[in-house]
């Protein structure tokens, strides 16, 4: 079921880029760490290596943790990017 919901995203990632809805220059990284981190979060190993390095009892809430982060992230650059588009469209308008 995880690899499921990888491929999904990753599918999801490869459409909006065809599409040409996401500038793949810049949202990348975000959806390319959010890819990374859906992979490796399959491995026992790693959840409670990266609990422990962040000093978190419950190892699965450090993979939460830190994917609701990447996701803070990438919907602030969306954001920032939907403001800046509006505000050239006023511009082309004028």
């Amino acid at each position: 079921m995880k690899v499921v919901v990888v491929l999904v995203l990753t599918g999801l990632f490869v459409v909006l880029t065809r599409q040409r809805w996401l500038r793949i220059d810049l949202a990348f990284p975000w959806y390319f760490a959010l890819l990374i981190l859906g992979l490796v979060s399959m491995s026992e190993g790693f959840i409670a290596w990266i609990a422990r390095q962040l000093d978190i009892v419950d190892p699965p809430l450090a993979i939460i943790l830190i994917a609701l982060f990447l996701i803070l992230g990438l919907s602030t650059y969306l954001s920032t990017s939907v403001g800046e588009m509006r505000k050239r469209q006023i511009m082309v308008a004028r």
